[in-house]
Order: C-alpha cells, then structure tokens, then sequence
C-alpha cells in the first residue's frame, strides 16, 4: 500500500510525542512493505526539499511565523499552501495519514491531499481540533464540552472566533476517519463536535526498550551525580501542565534521599521549579537534564526506580507511562486523561489525582519503600505492554482502518464520477 504522511514536525527536526508516534508508525509500515512518504515542514530554510531521512523519502517546505498567529493560520497557511498545492498531487498515495497539521501544513492540507477521492485518515493527538491549547479549562473532566467564552480569558487577543469553524468544515467534508490515540480523547472530541473516533493506543517496541549494558546504567546514574539513591522520572516536556510543580511538592513529602529527575528544556520554568525545590529545602534533590536524545532517554528510563506522569491536564495518552513500562518499571499516572486506560491501578503503578500530592507522595513511598511490590509491579507492567501496547499492534490496527476507507473511498468516488 502507497501511504502519505502529513505530519507538521517530524523527527530528527522534532521530538514532541506525536512526532515520535508519527515516526515510529511510519519506519514500522515501511519495514512491513509498505511504501511511505512523508511530507512536513522545516524552519530550516536550507533543509526545504525532498531527502530520504532513516530510509523515508521525506519532503519538507519552509515555514516559520510567530506563535500568536497560530489561531488565525491553523485552518490555512497561505505561507505553504502554494508549496502543498504543487507538491501532494504528485505523489502516490492509496491511503493519506494525517497527524498534527494544526500549526504549519493546517487543516487546509487535508482538502488538496483528498484531491482524486483520496481517503484522508485524520489522527489526533491532542484537543487542537477544538482548542487553542491543551484543554486546561476541563479541570481534568474528561467528558467536558468546550465552551467559546472560555477561548477569550485563554488566548486574549489571539482569539480568533472562526478558528474551529474553518477547522470543522474542512475535516466534515474531506475527512474520511478520525483515529484518536485513546478513549478518553475519542470522548472528549464525541463531546465537541466531532462523533465516530476510533480509538487505537500508541505503541512501543519491546526490543529498542530492552535492558541496556548494565555498566551503561551505572555510568549513566554515576554521569548525573544519582549514586545508588532511589530516582523518580518525569521524562515529559518541562512544563506545569505535565506535573512538575507537583512532583517537587511530592518529593517534599517523601523521606530519604530519593531524587527526581527530571528531563526537557525549558529554563524558565526550571528556575520556578528551583526556586519551589529551594523553598521546601529539597533542591538538592532535583536533577534536570535537559533534552536528551533517544538513547540517552532509554538509559533515563532503566537508571529510574519508578516513572511518574502526574499530568495536571486531561493528558490525551502520556507515551512515557508505556515507555517506563516497556523498561520494567512501575509508574503513577494521572487521573486525568487516559492514564487509566494504560495502568492497571494497584497492580501495574498507580493512578492518582495530581492534585492531591499527598496522595502522589504516598504513591510514590509505596513503591520506593517496597521492593518486593516494585518488581511485581515492574513485571506486570511490562507484561502489560506486550499484550495491548506494542508497536506492531498499533500498526495492524491502522492498517485495519486503512483497508476499510480506501475501498469504501472507491465505492463513493465512482459514485460521484458516474
């Protein structure tokens, strides 16, 4: 089958979790057979064209605007439509997959790309197809209907009122299917507009999240100043809507001298987060890393006692919750969001209300102070990701979707032709 992939970023250039899960899916099609192109964007102007990138011909187009024009760009960008217009027609396709367009490609990329009867699989990550951001204003429901006025207090003068309209009337009329990545995000999106998402989980593969070399680890732990003291890890962007705030306040509440690592880039943040850490006197007891690169990732992971994801939003589906199960290690997730369609509370990690950092301190001591718990709970967890989180399920089941739309995609355009 003849896949295209749209996807605004797209690693190496990127690294946010839709990317990686756009990344992943496409390498793990393509080394089943199939051909996949992948067309993004770069901010790169020297990187603009078509290269072959880890064995994908990818084609990038250059885009590169202020954030705060966003909301007005998302449903077209007039910066790369003309690019797009020349570009997708030429490019063989059965079937066209869709991730995060909201920023660069926009919605409009979903019109010319359906150009021919093509079947366009829209996959969302996020609440962009009806917020500006991430769902803050849902208090962690999950099944909250978004509300206009709620955009003006958010984004100020960077409302724009025909933002979701534009959208809306693009993805009805030239969407064939929309694929969310868990059930909670299919609720949500039912709640606001759009009905009939079929829900299908992200996936890792078992063999990159393998043990590593353990003098690797060491090296790792002795490299971070970890020694042999427990760590907890929040492998997430740096940011209060993943949690950080509320791990520190936690950390404060955990005797000993656990340490929480903590990755991603983001200094401002960081200095609010030392400043709190200074304030409970736990400062010491912080690491932050930085942005590191896969490998570097998967040594955080297998260098962690346990891996925490106390998201503060309703955290559509946190790949770190599969990833720190994929290397045998207990996890808290969030109440929030879809944490509890990953972990089986009490047997595979915990599911707590972030809020409520008592609560995920006591989570926290229930495993750090509990070996013997910590490795059951280590192994269900992985156990776990082999029976519903893998990879290879979550591209048979995107497959599955494909087969059914591009033969009913016939039907229909052999219909409107005759």
């Amino acid at each position: 089958m003849k896949i295209l992939v749209l996807s605004d970023t797209f690693p190496p250039e990127s690294a946010g979790g839709a990317d990686v899960v756009a990344w992943r899916l496409a390498h793990r099609q393509a080394r089943m057979g199939h051909s996949v192109t992948v067309v993004t964007s770069t901010a790169d102007r020297a990187r603009e064209g078509l290269r072959e990138e880890d064995g994908l011909p990818v084609h990038r187009v250059f885009s590169r605007y202020p954030e705060r024009f966003r909301n007005y760009l998302t449903p077209a960008n007039p910066f790369v439509l003309g690019k797009l217009r020349a570009l997708l027609p030429g490019i063989a396709a059965d079937v066209v997959h869709a991730h995060n367009v909201h920023t660069h490609l926009s919605f409009q990329s979903l019109q010319l790309a359906a150009q021919g009867g093509r079947p366009v699989i829209l996959h969302a990550h996020d609440y962009f197809l009806f917020c500006c951001t991430k769902f803050i204003c849902a208090d962690g429901q999950v099944a909250y209907t978004h509300k206009p006025f709620d955009c003006v207090p958010c984004q100020r003068a960077r409302y724009n009122p025909l933002r979701n309209r534009g959208i809306r009337g693009v993805v009805q009329e030239h969407v064939t299917r929309i694929i969310g990545i868990s059930q909670a995000l299919a609720t949500v999106l039912a709640h606001n507009g759009y009905p009939g998402v079929i829900p299908v989980h992200n996936g890792v593969d078992l063999d990159e999240y393998a043990p590593p070399d353990p003098a690797a680890v060491a090296a790792f732990r002795a490299g971070h100043g970890l020694g042999d003291r427990p760590v907890v890890l929040l492998a997430a962007r740096l940011s209060g809507s993943k949690g950080a705030g509320q791990l520190v306040e936690a950390m404060a509440q955990v005797p000993g001298d656990a340490v929480a690592v903590l990755l991603g880039n983001n200094p401002a943040y960081q200095e609010k987060l030392t400043k709190q850490a200074a304030q409970l006197g736990i400062e010491e007891r912080l690491r932050f890393l930085g942005w590191l690169n896969p490998p570097a990732v998967k040594l955080a992971y297998h260098a962690s006692d346990l891996v925490a994801a106390p998201s503060t939003y309703p955290d559509p589906f946190n790949l770190t919750l599969i990833e720190g199960m994929a290397c045998g290690k207990p996890v808290i997730g969030s109440a929030f969001g879809a944490a509890s369609e990953i972990i089986t509370d009490g047997e595979t990690g915990y599911v707590v209300n972030p809020l409520d950092t008592t609560a995920l301190a006591q989570a926290i001591r229930s495993l750090l102070e509990d070996p013997t718990r910590q490795h059951t709970f280590a192994a269900a967890g992985h156990a776990r990701v082999q029976e519903h989180f893998t990879l290879q399920q979550q591209a048979n089941r995107v497959l599955e979707i494909y087969e059914e739309v591009r033969d009913q995609s016939r039907v229909a355009f052999t219909r409107r032709t005759q």
